[in-house]
């Protein structure tokens, strides 16, 4: 954990207010305390900000806003499928009226698809992926892939689809 301190002056000063939100969109906060530190003129707001510099899978930290070119880390065939899965996991989201990344994130999906028989127990082996989320989303998005690979290609995608099954068996 890290600590930074802003230091406002009650008066004026918007740049450093809008400094510290955007330190605070960009990092990964898990405490804020503030004190009024009164000093006549010179009267300032102090925030104390704590925040997490824990590593996420690739090495980089947690809050960066970097991305990841998909396409290019899985390649087209991978990609492809990686593209439908997102489709069907944002479709899960939205009848749960839950963000996409409480489905699943980005990158266990771009994982999922590197598995050749994906199961709700590969599922499982995937770092970062609970149990629960497992039961209750990946035996769903395991069968609503397969449904989409089953129905003919009305043109409407602009996702090229595969003509196999990426999960053949499906085991729970």
């Amino acid at each position: 954990m890290q600590v930074k301190i802003f230091s406002i002056p009650i008066l004026g000063e918007e740049t450093q207010v809008e400094e510290m939100n955007k330190f605070l969109r960009s990092h990964r906060i898990s405490e804020v305390k503030k004190e009024l530190i009164q000093a006549g003129s010179e009267s300032c707001w102090a925030f104390c900000i704590t925040y997490l510099t824990e590593l996420t899978n690739d090495n980089s930290k947690v809050g960066s806003k970097e991305k990841v070119d998909y396409r290019e880390v899985l390649g087209e065939e991978l990609y492809g499928k990686f593209k439908i899965m997102c489709e069907l996991r944002n479709q899960i989201a939205n009848e749960d009226a839950v963000p996409p990344y409480s489905v699943f994130y980005n990158n266990e999906v771009a994982e999922f698809v590197k598995i050749k028989n994906l199961t709700t127990a590969a599922m499982k082996k995937q770092k970062g992926i609970g149990e629960k989320r497992v039961e209750k989303y990946g035996q769903k998005l395991i069968d609503l892939y397969n449904e989409a690979q089953r129905q003919p290609d009305t043109g409407n995608s602009t996702v090229e689809q595969p003509a196999d099954s990426l999960f053949p068996s499906i085991e729970k």
